[in-house]
């Protein structure tokens, strides 16, 4: 029988060649192994097994759907969404202000869609009303260290704010209680109040401004409003929680 310290080095050999179901099927033989045996496996590498069957879980690549509102892992089939998403000026000007996608956008969506978002530090969502493309939800710059993601949504076209609140709940139920991170933080462009609206709404608070915070080219500098939420916060706001129970039926209290 293999022992559990081998499962875990032929584990971290898996994740080098980016094979990452081999990687999760010896983690999970090892956790056996070590729940029989916990002297089997020092303090380090028990941190080390726990910390990569959270980044390896299965948990990150299911879609978050209530009703018609669906939340998905991008795919390769979503490259004419993106690209005519980001050729959007006025999308881009709101979400991010990146230049248009360049290079092979298909086989980039294809990787941020399979790999686990743990190890690209980005979780991308494509939000779906009845299975069509309509919305962007990230959690970017992933933290597990921290428990922390930065939060961003946008919407090409025009759509009714309940479809994008019901999509921001989603996300928030997801990344609260599901992936169980402690805060979620957002930068809002200057000048961009319904941005700032939108996010009071689902219960972001206003922690500050960044002067000249990032650098675009053409355009210059440009501030942030800087907005987040924790999980505690999330909890002790009775009219979030209210909304979430009326609006994608979760309880939210008993967590």
């Amino acid at each position: 029988m293999t022992s559990a310290g081998a499962l875990l080095s032929e584990a971290k050999q898996c994740l080098e060649r980016r094979d990452i179901e081999g990687a999760w099927s010896r983690l999970q033989e090892a956790s056996s192994l070590a729940s029989t045996q916990p002297s089997a496996l020092s303090a380090q590498q028990h941190h080390w097994l726990r910390r990569h069957l959270y980044i390896l879980s299965p948990l990150w690549s299911q879609p978050v759907r209530h009703g018609v509102v669906a939340l998905r892992r991008c795919r390769q089939e979503d490259e004419a969404f993106f690209r005519s998403t980001f050729e959007d000026h006025s999308f881009t000007q709101r979400f991010n202000r990146q230049r248009p996608w360049s290079g092979d956008l298909a086989r980039a969506l294809h990787k941020f869609g399979q790999e686990p978002p743990a190890l690209l530090r980005m979780l991308q969502w494509v939000v779906c009303l009845r299975d069509e493309p309509v919305g962007l939800i990230s959690l970017s710059h992933l933290d597990l260290t921290n428990s922390r993601a930065e939060f961003s949504i946008g919407f090409p076209q025009s759509i009714s704010a309940g479809i994008s609140h019901k999509a921001c709940l989603l996300a928030l139920h997801f990344s609260f209680f599901v992936a169980g991170l402690h805060r979620l933080y957002g930068h809002v462009y200057e000048g961009n109040d319904p941005a700032l609206q939108a996010a009071a709404r689902i219960g972001f608070c206003r922690e500050g401004f960044l002067v000249d915070h990032f650098r675009f080219q053409p355009g210059g500098f440009v501030g942030v409003h800087v907005v987040g939420l924790t999980r505690q916060q999330a909890l002790s706001n009775g009219s979030l929680t209210q909304t979430v129970k009326r609006r994608i039926g979760q309880e939210w209290g008993k967590w």
